[in-house]
């Protein structure tokens, strides 16, 4: 039984379509209706439906609770492990190289391991929306990305808001935003929010020159994939107030290979998000 709450189905999340799931075996519960086996209920939300479910198992929860006994789970690309409540599957590594150029197969894990408990982390529609599955996530991980309609640029302005949310909330943890320059350059004015609001997230800019889900989708050679390369993003927090005139600190790193990348994520300082901090990564293509 799979039961699928407030999901709105399109291409990106879906497989291109290539689900096949049986009404039979599906709970539908969505913003506007609900469907049981294939029986739908219109004019439904699932809120009311979720409280309703709560409130039925927090009067007897004994009766929900299933003890599993796990022996030898095998799933594929992982070994055969005895599996107990306190032990966790790592996910296979994409690529253990230690040099040379920055690669998809590469960034995505490392910067997962990046990662603190607690931390925020916007995922940019496109490249850094479908490499973050690969990344290992530590507990208590805010994520937030766009696989509905994946508007671009959508994530710049987001951070602005989790920035916001995280300091009302007095949540612990960095807030980290991935995303193309592609995509950057939609939303880049949110930049210069950040720092007159005094936030400080960490920024990965992955230079894929252009749009690079879109040319693998539709259009590899079309120019409308294309976007400006004249950008220095190394003066972008400069330009947007972040300098020695105003008294406002903050860094940015070019990265081309693996080991520039390690020096920047080891970092002390870059980790700590004391001030506002741009990492522009180098990224060979969707190898």
């Amino acid at each position: 039984m799979v039961i699928d709450i407030g999901a709105l189905h399109s291409d990106s999340n879906t497989g291109g379509f290539t689900r096949n799931i049986s009404d039979d075996h599906t709970i539908i519960l969505a913003h506007n209706y609900c469907q049981i086996k294939g029986k739908k209920y219109d004019g439904v939300h699932f809120l009311p439906v979720l409280r309703r479910v709560v409130e039925e198992i927090e009067k007897q929860p004994e009766a929900y609770t299933k003890k599993h006994s796990w022996t030898k789970l095998n799933v594929s690309l992982f070994q055969r492990v005895s599996l107990t409540s306190t032990e966790h599957y790592q996910p296979p590594l994409l690529n253990s190289s230690t040099s040379g150029p920055i690669e998809q197969s590469f960034i995505w894990q490392r910067i997962g391991r990046f990662l603190k408990p607690g931390d925020i982390v916007l995922a940019e529609s496109g490249t850094a929306q479908f490499g973050v599955p690969d990344a290992p996530f530590p507990e208590n991980i805010g994520y937030i990305t766009q696989t509905f309609w994946s508007s671009i640029g959508y994530t710049v302005g987001a951070c602005l808001g989790a920035c916001v949310a995280a300091k009302e909330m007095k949540r612990p943890g960095r807030v980290v935003l991935l995303v193309g320059e592609g995509s950057l350059q939609m939303t880049v004015q949110e930049v210069g929010s950040y720092i007159r609001f005094g936030f400080t997230p960490i920024i990965f800019v992955i230079n894929n020159n252009g749009y690079s889900i879109e040319r693998a989708i539709n259009g590899p050679e079309q120019t409308y994939n294309d976007v400006s390369m004249l950008w220095d993003h190394q003066k972008m927090l400069e330009f947007f107030g972040a300098r020695k005139e105003t008294g406002i600190p903050g860094k940015s790193f070019a990265c081309k290979t693996m080991e520039e990348l390690e020096a920047v994520l080891n970092d002390e300082t870059f980790n700590s998000a004391s001030c506002i901090q741009v990492s522009f990564s180098l990224v060979l293509g969707a190898n």
